[in-house]
């Protein structure tokens, strides 16, 4: 399956637009904001297209780029290729395209619209590497004009009515005549747009955004389940004609193409804990127990804040598995220390994922409490002065 860059000009590569990033509508709300990319330059607009809608047409005045004069040189301003956020001025044009404003759009509001983007982008990314993961038979047959029938976990049946701007995407016309890999092509596209319909709109509506669920499903292995139990309800119509082994197949090549795409390095949980013995060998007893959370698992480390004061520190891809290895990692400190008298255990942080910000407040904690303990000039002469009037 041929790629669809959507940050190219489907006017220079002659690519089909993606399917939709959002669910189909008859039209766009006025001051919705849009992301575009400028295809031309006319005498008295740009004209552009809608990335996160089919490549759907649109228009920007030179009057709304700008509410600075800009004297002529509308290369400062507009350039052919440029990815621009813009705001919907009016939708009933009589040519069709819909008019944009650039120059009403703050600028948080356009660091806050490109971030929606490329998350769409991604969930695009992982939808086509799931539809050729999915649907790869069809690439090694092109000798085969029919459609021949798919392996295990088929498309699913969209009973949905097809948006205008989705059938410009998804139709083909029956008298054209089409290579064998152009019409494998066109059933590619015609199963990411059915997967989109079933998968990546119901997302949108419950988690706000299909990123934010395939993130979940990275992050917390307890929500997991739930997510996909969701999308993959054998009561939507979407999925009704589907076996629970079909399902299962669907449910494990998406999350491995999830995965693929979104995972990141492992984050950082810690907890603070603090642990003294005041036996006759205390501090024995307190090595002792900091070495059984060590023993727990290799990746656990124990560093000092400030005596009786332990942090307990991990690094784990799901949230969820690192809390429950620190928990059990105090549960072992807990019950090696416990086990000698006037001995004292206490959890003064429950395990939490670490951020750039905490840790730089520990390492100023530490800092401020290493320099208090630091020895100065005259510290050794006071000892000796002391330890001579004793003699004395």
């Amino acid at each position: 399956m041929n790629r669809t860059d959507t940050g190219s000009a489907p006017v220079a590569n002659g690519t089909s637009p993606p399917p939709p990033f959002y669910p189909p509508r008859t039209t766009l709300h006025e001051g919705e904001i849009v992301v575009v990319q400028v295809v031309s330059l006319n005498t008295y607009y740009a004209h552009c297209i809608l990335l996160e809608y089919s490549h759907a047409p649109a228009r920007i005045l030179y009057s709304e780029l700008s509410k600075r004069n800009f004297g002529g040189a509308l290369s400062k301003l507009c350039k052919v290729g440029s990815r621009e956020c813009c705001c919907v001025l009016s939708t009933s044009d009589p040519s069709g395209e819909l008019n944009l404003s650039r120059k009403r759009v703050p600028r948080e509001v356009q660091q806050q619209a490109l971030q929606k983007y490329q998350k769409s982008r991604m969930v695009l990314r992982i939808m086509e590497d799931f539809v050729e993961e999915m649907h790869s038979k069809l690439k090694d047959r092109p000798q085969q004009k029919e459609q021949a029938p798919l392996g295990q976990g088929g498309a699913p049946s969209s009973h949905a009515s097809a948006h205008p701007s989705t059938q410009s995407y998804t139709s083909s016309s029956a008298s054209d005549e089409t290579t064998p890999q152009t019409s494998d092509l066109k059933v590619l596209r015609n199963y990411l747009q059915q997967y989109f319909t079933n998968i990546v709109y119901p997302c949108h509506a419950l988690y706000g955004h299909c990123w934010v669920a395939f993130k979940m499903c990275i992050t917390d292995s307890t929500k997991r389940e739930s997510i996909f139990a969701t999308i993959l309800n054998p009561q939507k119509p979407g999925w009704r004609d589907h076996t629970t082994n079909q399902l299962a197949h669907i449910k494990s090549v998406l999350f491995q193409c999830i995965k693929r795409r979104l995972k990141t390095r492992p984050t950082k949980m810690r907890c603070h804990i603090e642990v003294s013995s005041f036996s006759e060998n205390g501090i024995d007893n307190v090595k002792e127990a900091l070495l059984k959370a060590q023993n727990c698992d290799s990746d656990i480390q124990v560093n000092l804040i400030a005596h009786p004061v332990f942090a307990l520190t991990c690094f784990a891809e799901d949230v969820h598995e690192g809390r429950k290895l620190l928990i059990h990692a105090m549960q072992c400190v807990k019950a090696c220390i416990m086990q000698y008298a006037h001995s004292k255990f206490k959890c003064l942080q429950p395990p939490n994922r670490v951020d750039s910000r905490m840790d730089n407040t520990l390492n100023i904690i530490m800092q401020q409490l290493e320099s208090e303990n630091k020895e100065v000039d005259g510290d050794h002469e006071e000892e000796e002065a002391i330890e001579f009037e004793l003699v004395a």
